[in-house]
């Protein structure tokens, strides 16, 4: 009866009818997944856009006590944000056609930095934080 072959035969069986589970298993959690991405996105676009069209309203109408730089903010938020979400980012620019330009992008990245990070004390924090 060759019980030892038999055995042996059916332990993998058992393994690779385990392995095809675990893959099939893997592959349904990731396509599940890709799904809720996928209306998380759509989500995300349609409140964006939305936001878009109230912004677009009270650009129009501009109602009283309403500040016109808060709006232009809010509206630079919601452009960049739909941007990145339809994967339309614009390309920055690499070279520069002197040396005032060069040296303009420098002072502008760094008060952008400086934003970011709560100043030069920030900077200096964040630099002694990310050498320890």
């Amino acid at each position: 009866w060759d019980w030892k072959a038999r055995a042996e035969a059916w332990d993998e069986e058992q393994i690779a009818q385990q392995r095809a589970s675990a893959i099939a298993e893997a592959q349904e959690r990731r396509q599940r997944e890709a799904a809720e991405r996928e209306k998380a996105r759509q989500n995300r676009r349609s409140l964006l856009n939305g936001f878009m069209g109230k912004l677009s309203d009270a650009l129009i109408n501009f109602p009283d006590g309403s500040k016109l730089d808060e709006l232009t903010k809010a509206t630079q938020m919601v452009v960049q944000e739909l941007r990145a979400e339809y994967n339309d980012l614009p390309v920055q620019k690499i070279g520069f056609m002197n040396e005032e330009d060069l040296d303009a992008a420098i002072e502008q990245e760094f008060e952008r930095l400086l934003r970011g990070s709560g100043g030069v004390a920030g900077l200096a924090g964040s630099g002694e934080g990310a050498a320890a």
